[in-house]
């Protein structure tokens, strides 16, 4: 992506070694990442550190929710104009006219949900408070054994970024 060549393009200029760039291919995933960085454990080499980070990432599943602007046919799926979508890692998985129910049956797809610890929900602008809340009570009734995290995104084009891990 254009910011990840952006960002080694810096450091190449800067000429500082004490720069490191950790490529993410979703929000989600750099918010995991981020959140890695805090558990910082000063008495590993930043090499190992680095390591771990991109290791937890690559353990990140990120499911994006949108609604659909036309009519068409991908991956196998027929979507309607209107329809919301849910993308779980870069591949439309699923359609559906209702977006909470929508939320709770991908994140049903995810691979190895049982295994998950964290689930982030990122909140597009138009999401209301209640709505926030009675999703997130919906995935805490299936999922009581992962902890769950709202964080008020705002983003415009989609409804929800979720990351699981």
């Amino acid at each position: 992506s254009y910011i990840i060549l952006a960002a080694k393009q810096a450091k190449e200029i800067l000429g500082n070694d004490n720069i490191h760039i950790i490529e993410t291919k979703s929000v989600a995933e750099c918010y995991f990442g981020l959140q890695m960085t805090a558990l910082d454990d000063t008495d590993i080499k930043i090499d190992e550190h680095l390591e771990n980070i991109k290791d937890g990432i690559d353990g990140v599943n990120t499911l994006l929710i949108t609604r659909a602007i036309r009519k068409s046919f991908v991956d196998g799926i027929e979507i309607n104009g209107g329809d919301y979508m849910a993308i779980l890692d870069g591949k439309i998985i699923k359609t559906s006219l209702n977006r909470d129910d929508l939320v709770i049956e991908a994140l049903k797809l995810v691979p190895e949900i049982d295994d998950k610890a964290i689930i982030s929900i990122f909140t597009g602008k138009n999401i209301s408070e209640e709505e926030i809340e009675e999703l997130n009570n919906k995935i805490n009734e299936d999922y009581d054994y992962i902890e769950t995290g709202i964080i008020d995104g705002k983003q415009d084009i989609y409804d929800f970024i979720i990351g699981i891990n």
